[in-house]
């Protein structure tokens, strides 16, 4: 099973970062692959192909669960990685609630680099909208970048961390929940 830990958007906000998307789609500025299903990763973990590796993962999650309090994030502005001019992802960031995003993030890969993950050593908390085949407008890019840096697509209150399965299905990724854990 190839897994990740991340916090799903709400139904209210998928339909404001969708809308932005379809937009961006139509505008024609890039060759991509849309993202469908949103959601802000905390740490990508691979395959897990032991049911007690498993155990473990859910063991580490249930105990930062109850360690981190529920709090309100904001999807704030948009960008590009690795470069904002010539992005191979797009993505909308988090402004409100980030600093306790980045510390989630921090605790789970400290954790799990005692289980034998791979430490991250670079993390920038986003929603990943489109993965860039090419830039066909990059004028058009830089213009709705600049213009939407600041844009606010909503709060939300994150109340819990998922453990995801991805499956490929029909060229896309597709993704179950394990798991979810509350946060205290």
């Amino acid at each position: 099973m190839k897994a990740f830990i991340a916090i799903d958007i709400p139904e209210a906000l998928y339909k404001s970062v969708k809308r932005f998307q379809s937009s961006l789609n139509r505008a024609n500025i890039f060759d991509a692959t849309w993202t469908i299903e949103y959601h802000i990763t905390l740490k990508f973990l691979g395959y897990i192909t032991a049911e007690k590796q498993l155990k473990n993962i859910i063991t580490k999650l249930e105990n930062i669960s109850k360690r981190n309090s529920s709090f309100t994030a904001e999807l704030k502005g948009i960008g590009g990685f690795p470069y904002k001019t010539s992005p191979r992802v797009v993505w909308i960031g988090v402004g409100e609630g980030g600093d306790k995003i980045n510390a989630l993030q921090k605790m789970i890969n400290d954790e799990f680099v005692k289980l034998n993950f791979e430490s991250e050593t670079t993390y920038t908390n986003h929603l990943t909208l489109a993965r860039v085949k090419a830039i066909t407008n990059k004028p058009a890019w830089l213009d709705i970048s600049k213009s939407n840096e600041n844009k606010s697509f909503g709060k939300f209150k994150v109340n819990s961390i998922k453990l995801h399965e991805s499956k490929l299905r029909q060229g896309r990724f597709r993704y179950n929940i394990v798991k979810e854990f509350i946060l205290a």
